[in-house]
């Protein structure tokens, strides 16, 4: 990771790309389904012909049957009434097949969008999986939700509404001006004098949606950011009777996100109101226009009654792209979010030629490690120790000294500032991160659980036959509490584990390392909050996954590091001292001092 990202959120850490990158981004994921589209674009041409024939089949009939019947002045005449029946046949065949083709063009655009729609949240997905754990410490999970839901809705109406709306608006646009050039260019030019208006308001309003629709989605991720917050922690907000200030803040953040909404609405509402003016000044210049030329002949009636429908039918279009603007900018809003996404790059890099791991001895060596979570800030400091093949290595210290950084380091979340580390001898940047992590197991503090089955959260991606599921739970010592829930492994595991006790929780995880069967096993052991019973199951279970294994056991209970083959007292991000248990005593340093301490509080807590 860069150094100058270091605390940077995702709205800030890439700059703001400009329509042709966000345009380009998406038609990336529209090449695969361009075909729907091209169909699409053969259809309108078809269906703008059958519109705009329309208006000049009016004109046909006026100055046609019903001009020779009105001048005649005699009874109806059968043949000017035959003819327009014709006329009326044909506009209704007009009508029938330009439904038709509106039907299909809007399958096929719905089609597309959703199919485009899948691709970008599939890709969004896999990209968050692929991101290095500093981006999310810098990036809370609403704001990120948002990212995949809220701001693909947008795209998704974009192709539904928007899109569709636009392309076949064009083309209705295009076909009504070059049938009004054929009937009278004259004519035409004086009904649009008002055009350089109109897009001089279109210009001006399109700055001001994009930037109200930018403030409405991010007003949107700050509402899913504090509402998960507040959720997730809502024990914590009743115990200290937190939920009025709570109700203030969000009342504070739902203001911000209706004042940027009605701020869209009034530039919407706006731009709508200004067509329709333009529309009505639009008709009344051709009016004044015609009105001298039909006087003079210039001009038939059927042609001014053709020009007034092909005038209104060409604000129609230009009121729905106003009406659809706002969607069209909205789309534009989330598609900037959502290319600032994946352009994030914030990955552990992989080397040229990475080594795929099949097998580990899992001798680890640690060879004057620097690492620190912010710049010239180190959490750990020259940091050397190493493990044998099948060792057991305690890490012990003050809260903050470095323990948990020496896991996520082997496991490289991470890369280390300054030094190695190495495992069967090889720098960890040479291994395929992915391969190396399947020959690492880990118990972390805070256990996290699935939605799925007790049998899916032990075996995750792996295929195990029953026997063998049922074998590692009982290694585990879960199979105590497994057999007494109502439906055994195929119990339901509440949100967040909720229906299980931590110290459970903890015994899943034990049964989920014996079932991956790693050569390096790492523990971040936290028993404060589990009885007794629970705490000497996970000390049984604690010994079937390390028979075997090289371990790092993170100790927050010196009661644990006993079955240590070594003991290494990290202080300040520095080993203080290394020794096993016995040695470690008699030295009276650090260690004694924290034993001491633990033991004067267990037996205050006895007493």
């Amino acid at each position: 990771m860069r150094a100058d990202d270091f605390g940077k959120k995702l709205d800030e850490s890439t700059p703001r790309p400009n329509d042709r990158q966000l345009m380009a981004m998406v038609w990336r994921f529209v090449v695969p389904h361009r075909r729907f589209l091209l169909l699409s674009v053969l259809l309108l041409p078809l269906i703008t012909a059958a519109q705009q024939l329309q208006p000049y089949l009016f004109k046909l009939a006026i100055d046609g049957p019903i001009a020779r019947q009105v001048g005649s002045g005699l009874p109806i005449v059968t043949e000017n009434i035959l003819g327009l029946l014709r006329l009326t046949g044909f506009f209704l065949g007009t009508l029938v097949f330009s439904f038709g083709l509106e039907y299909l063009l809007t399958y096929l655009m719905e089609l597309a969008g959703q199919r485009v729609v899948y691709d970008m949240r599939m890709s969004m997905f896999r990209h968050l999986q692929r991101l290095n754990l500093a981006f999310y410490e810098r990036n809370a999970a609403g704001r990120l939700m948002t990212r995949i839901t809220n701001d693909l809705e947008g795209i998704s109406e974009f192709f539904s509404a928007g899109l569709i709306s636009l392309v076949a608006d064009l083309f209705k646009l295009t076909g009504i001006l070059i049938a009004m050039c054929l009937l009278s260019f004259k004519l035409t030019l004086f009904s649009f004098t008002v055009a350089p208006l109109l897009l001089f308001l279109a210009m001006y309003f399109r700055v001001k949606l994009r930037r109200t629709y930018l403030n409405i989605r991010k007003g949107m991720a700050r509402i899913n950011v504090y509402l998960a917050e507040c959720l997730s922690g809502v024990e914590t907000v009743k115990l200290f009777n937190r939920a009025g200030y709570n109700d203030q803040e969000f009342k504070a953040l739902n203001r911000s996100y209706m004042k940027a909404n009605l701020r869209a609405i009034f530039f919407d509402s706006n731009l709508y109101s200004i067509i329709e003016l333009i529309s009505t000044s639009a008709i009344a210049i051709f009016i004044y226009a015609s009105a001298m030329s039909i006087d003079k002949g210039l001009i038939t009636l059927g042609t001014i009654v053709a020009f007034v429908e092909y005038i209104k039918r060409f604000f129609i279009p230009i009121r729905d792209i106003g009406m659809k603007y706002s969607i069209i900018q909205s789309a534009f809003a989330s598609a900037d979010r959502i290319h600032q996404l994946l352009s994030e790059d914030d990955f552990i890099p992989q080397a040229d030629k990475p080594i795929v791991v099949q097998k580990l001895h899992g001798e680890i060596a640690f060879c004057n490690v620097t690492f620190g979570y912010k710049p010239n800030e180190p959490v750990l400091k020259d940091v050397s120790f190493s493990l044998k093949p099948g060792e057991i290595l305690a890490i012990v210290g003050a809260t903050g000294s470095g323990k948990s950084t020496i896991l996520k380091l082997i496991n490289r979340f991470y890369d280390v500032w300054e030094g190695q580390i190495l495992i069967d001898g090889v720098d960890l940047r040479q291994y395929d991160t992915k391969s190396l992590r399947r020959h690492i197991g880990q118990v972390l503090q805070d256990v996290v659980l699935f939605s799925g089955t007790v049998a899916d959260n032990i075996k995750l991606d792996l295929d195990l036959p029953p026997e063998r599921l049922e074998a590692v739970a009982r290694q585990a010592q879960a199979d105590r509490f497994i057999d007494h829930l109502s439906q055994g492994y195929q119990t339901l595991i509440q949100e967040r584990g909720a229906n299980i006790s931590h110290g459970q929780r903890q015994l899943l995880a034990f049964a989920r390392v014996l079932a991956k069967d790693p050569k390096i096993f790492l523990f971040d052991e936290a028993t404060s909050n589990i009885d007794s019973h629970t705490e000497m199951l996970i000390q049984q279970a604690l010994t079937h996954v390390l028979h075997n294994r090289t371990s790092l056991i993170v100790a927050h209970r010196l009661s644990t590091v006993t079955i240590a083959d070594r003991i290494v007292v990290m202080h300040k991000g520095e080993i203080a001292e290394t020794g096993d248990h016995q040695a470690l005593l008699a030295q009276k340093g650090l260690y004694a001092r924290l034993y001491q301490l633990q033991f004067n509080q267990k037996n205050a807590k006895l007493r």
